[in-house]
């Protein structure tokens, strides 16, 4: 029996054996498929790659001089607590927060937590002050991890450090260099 034939019989022999398996409690399944059309979509193909554009690295350094705030709280031996202004080069002039907690006792004091940001005409960097000492004779020295950012800085990933010391030029001031990176 040739295919022409088998299509034009009421009751085939496919329908035979697929009712004596599906009785028989038999699985069935259809035979595999042995060929596709395609059909093209009118459009445009779709791009062959794609460009991830690659990160900004800024690197950042300035003298940083700023009054504050140094007090004992419910939670520090002392609390630092600046607000200045800084011409820091690759962000121009940028003002800086920094709130540290000091909580060790003997002398290099350690700092526990605090955080700091960056605000610069583009945008503002920022994150965790992550470690530091305070020296007995005032050094200070603070290591801080940006990872958050604004405007052309978002996302902004890197680290910075404050090098100085105390000022008693000023109340509670400090002064020192701040350093770092970052790419955004």
């Amino acid at each position: 029996m040739d295919r022409d034939e088998r299509a034009s019989e009421p009751f085939g022999r496919r329908e035979v054996l697929t009712g004596g398996a599906v009785a028989a409690g038999l699985a069935w399944s259809t035979p595999m498929i042995r060929s596709v059309n395609l059909t093209a979509i009118v459009g445009s193909p779709p791009p062959t790659s794609t460009t991830i554009p690659e990160p900004t690295i800024y690197i950042f350094a300035g003298a940083f001089h700023a009054p504050g705030l140094l007090a004992q709280t419910d939670d520090c031996l002392l609390r630092g607590k600046y607000e200045g202004t800084a011409m820091l080069s690759s962000l121009g002039s940028s003002t800086i927060f920094l709130d540290f907690c000091v909580v060790a006792t003997s002398s290099p004091f350690a700092l526990d937590h605090g955080e700091f940001r960056i605000e610069a005409p583009a945008g503002s960097v920022g994150g965790p002050v992550t470690a530091g000492f305070l020296e007995f004779d005032a050094d200070l020295h603070l290591e801080m991890v940006i990872d958050n950012g604004t405007g052309a800085y978002a996302g902004a990933s890197g680290a910075a450090t404050f090098d100085g010391a105390l000022d008693d030029t000023v109340v509670h001031g400090i002064k020192g260099d701040i350093t770092g990176s970052f790419s955004a």
